[in-house]
């Protein structure tokens, strides 16, 4: 099992629906630029680096079909982001 850190969480201030990037750790790999994002009434969820191409479709930067992997990777995202949301509210 790899160890998943985060490194980074960079909050957005007025962005619309994206509220912060987090930079993470997954074993030796360092993954930049995940988007969390919070629609209204909605969970906030993590969205993995991706790039747009020059007719302005998105691809992703990387993919994982281990959902496991995927599922901690956001889990320990967002536990991050809520612990420092949280703090910058009191």
């Amino acid at each position: 099992m790899n160890t998943i850190t985060v490194k980074e969480i960079r909050a957005i201030p007025g962005a619309g629906n994206l509220k912060a990037f987090a930079v993470v750790e997954v074993g030796p790999w360092t993954i930049r630029s995940c988007r969390i994002i919070q629609q209204p009434g909605q969970r906030a969820y993590v969205a993995l680096p991706q790039t747009q191409s020059t007719d302005g479709r998105y691809f992703p930067v990387l993919q994982t079909n281990d959902t496991s992997l995927k599922d901690s990777i956001q889990a320990a995202v967002l536990q991050s982001w809520n612990r420092e949301h949280d703090h910058a509210q009191s």
